[in-house]
């Protein structure tokens, strides 16, 4: 049973006389200045484009995010957890109660995270004191003897010291837009250990209780329901708890002089439980309309991924001094940045809920596989842009994404870093694929499938077991799908020709040839086409697994042109569609390039040429200072003539500026022939 009054750490702390000697400065004026925090240092070939992976990107010297060996030899249970922040000092004192369960024999000393700015005061077990170690942040706990399996094991630390932040995580003192002191904590995904003693892996979740001492004036928000609220001498002691298991990076703090108001919430399976939030308060008004559809979130997401899995805790969201969110169970710390008053980033408040299910619930098992939450979260953010804005929202966000970061550094699995733009923005996409590729109900199913498995829920999940819920649910084999959109780079480039078939006009049929004119591996995909007929759109889906794939398909009427992959299934590069015209005559005419069509134009123009003999051939676009605005690939081709439609987009997919440009047919032994077009905007 839990004790009735202050935890342990605190009634031990007053007894001892910390306790009044620690809070009195607290409410005295800040005088120091706070601990300078490290910048991060960007490598320069990874691009930041996502809110949170520029909070995670970390030092190349951040603590390891494996399991160490000789740890699994013991499992926490529990965690209680006193904190005393000095607002003055920039300073934490701490005490630590961990519950302990031996899963092998043997077991006779304990290591936890710890940094080495901390100073221990004191180890016990029981009314036994322990010898420790502590470097290279490590603190290990010497046992008095080898426990045997399935013994349970008590320690409780104390300890002191000045938190030092490694770029924008861990703990830190900040000051909110109002002038306010804050304390505020991001840990993930090993940063924990900055600011408590902890096994600090996503493998060995526990339940956790946290207390914190702040000026009365204040409000300390944290995971959980609040327990309880003490006040004395000037200070406000918060008891938070959990029953639900937690991983260490989900323990957090925010601690200000916060406008706070509750909602109550009754889920679509009947759960009540509450909605909080905490904000400073020159945004409270703000914050209102920007988290006014939180319930709508909540319902929405809990038909789509099964009930809210933490309804005997609440949902929460704490502002925080950051420009960026992080999904802390059932207290998200939300960044002030995003308090615009117009719902422009409502997206990220989806994308942190989201977690709840794709993180929180079940969490990853491997730091490699940071997809698993990240891609996730990210296609749950274009959800929520189709539930608002319908089919075309989800797609305009999707295709920001691609567009904004076309070249994806690395792949998705193991990426260069656990939390870049290509675990989140490639990561949504792949989730996206497979939604076209198995249809929407088998889609969500299987994503219920895993949120409801009990063998997963409030544990670790992997690559594996996502793969197995949707090959389970469908009856299809994905290997070929998964492997190749997690541990790829890049993606399929594409350009389509066609030919009228020769035969009877009676039957008439085009022969389409699909190229992957990428210089990387084949992919394999299913491709839509749209043949743009006279008498109206007619669709037909191919599945690709060669570079060069034809297929004969038959018409009523020849295409005026063909459209690849219109409804935005796939990612990939377009090359563009061209219909081949082989003739004697094509073939007399010389390699040379045709008046485009039209011209000038707006927003798109033909590009038409000719090739005497069979060719390898790309066209060049030039801006008048002779900048390569956009390049063309046309693939290989045969004698006759050609087309290439271009957009007036640039080779990053940015509309270009009205003016005049140079097309230059490029490839064959000499160019023949350079042409002008206008763009009229």
């Amino acid at each position: 049973m839990r004790s009735p009054s202050l935890p342990f750490a605190i009634a031990s702390a007053i007894c001892a006389g910390l306790l009044i000697a620690f809070v009195a400065p607290l409410m005295a004026p800040v005088t120091a200045d706070p601990p300078e925090r490290v910048d991060t240092v960007v490598p320069s070939h990874v691009r930041l484009a996502t809110y949170e992976s520029m909070l995670h990107v970390t030092p190349d010297n951040a603590p390891g995010m494996g399991e160490v060996d000789s740890r699994k030899a013991w499992d926490v249970e529990s965690y209680r957890l006193a904190f005393m922040p000095d607002f003055d000092n920039f300073s934490l004192r701490g005490f630590v109660e961990i519950r302990i369960t031996m899963l092998e024999r043997g077991v006779d000393r304990i290591d936890l995270d710890l940094y080495d700015d901390f100073v221990i005061d004191n180890i016990f077990t029981g009314s036994t004191s322990l010898p420790h170690t502590h470097s290279d942040d490590i603190l290990g706990i010497l046992l008095p003897s080898a426990l045997p399996k399935g013994d349970t094991l008590t320690l409780t630390i104390s300890y002191h010291g000045t938190p030092q932040p490694a770029g924008m995580l861990g703990l830190a003192f900040e000051t909110t837009p109002g002038g306010r002191p804050i304390l505020e904590t991001l840990s993930e995904p090993t940063f924990a250990r900055s600011w408590w003693p902890c096994k600090d892996t996503v493998l060995d979740k526990a339940t956790v209780e946290v207390q914190i001492v702040v000026p009365d004036h204040m409000f300390a928000a944290s995971s959980g329901r609040l327990e309880s609220v003490t006040y004395r001498d000037g200070t406000a002691s918060y008891t938070w708890v959990t029953d639900y298991p937690m991983t260490t990076y989900n323990v957090s703090l925010a601690a200000t002089e916060y406008v706070s108001w509750t909602e109550d919430y009754v889920s679509p399976e009947g759960n009540e439980f509450p909605l909080e939030f905490h904000v400073f308060p020159e945004h409270e008004q703000i914050a209102r309309y920007e988290f006014a559809r939180m319930g709508e979130m909540l319902d929405y997401f809990s038909e789509l991924f099964g009930p809210y899995p933490f309804p005997d805790d609440k949902y929460g969201m704490a502002e925080v001094v950051l420009a960026g969110a992080m999904e802390h169970q059932t207290m998200t710390s939300y960044g002030d940045f995003f308090m615009t008053g117009d719902r422009y980033y409502e997206g990220i408040i989806a994308h942190e809920l989201a977690h709840h299910w794709w993180g929180n619930l079940i969490t990853l098992g491997d730091w490699n596989e940071t997809w698993l939450h990240e891609g996730l979260a990210t296609f749950s953010d274009a959800l929520w842009h189709e539930y608002i804005g319908g089919r075309a929202g989800y797609l305009k966000f999707l295709r920001q994404r691609a567009a904004n970061c076309c070249g994806f550094w690395g792949a998705i699995s193991p990426p260069l870093k656990p939390f870049n733009e290509t675990v989140y923005q490639k990561g949504a996409w792949l989730m996206h694929m497979l939604r076209e590729l198995v249809g929407d109900d088998d889609f969500f199913e299987a994503l219920r499938s895993i949120t409801q498995n009990p063998d997963l829920r409030f544990g670790n999940f992997y690559k594996a077991d996502f793969v197995e819920a949707f090959e389970t649910q469908t009856g299809l084999q994905l290997d070929w799908f998964f492997d190749q959109w997690l541990h790829r780079t890049g993606r399929p480039d594409i350009a389509v020709q066609w030919v009228p078939e020769p035969g009877s006009s009676l039957d008439p049929a085009i022969r389409i040839t699909v190229n992957q004119v990428q210089e990387d591996d084949v992919w394999t995909f299913p491709l839509r086409l749209r043949l743009d007929l006279p008498s109206g759109p007619v669709d037909h889906d191919l599945f690709i697994t060669d570079r060069t794939s034809e297929f004969t398909i038959s018409v009523s009427e020849w295409p005026l042109s063909i459209d690849i992959d219109p409804d935005e299934q796939l990612l990939h590069f377009d090359s563009g569609s061209i219909r081949v015209t082989d003739t004697p005559a094509a073939r007399s005419g010389g390699t040379r390039l045709l008046p485009n069509s039209p011209n000038p134009f707006n927003p798109r123009t033909t590009l038409r040429f000719n090739l005497a003999e069979t060719a390898s051939v790309h066209l060049k676009i030039y801006d008048l200072r002779g900048r390569v605005t956009r390049t063309l690939d046309c693939g290989q081709l045969g004698p006759g003539e050609h087309e290439k439609i271009w957009d007036g987009t640039d080779d990053d997919g940015r509309s270009v500026a009205s003016g005049n440009y140079l097309v230059r047919l490029e490839g064959v032994r000499t160019v023949t022939q350079a042409r002008s077009v206008t763009l009229v905007r």
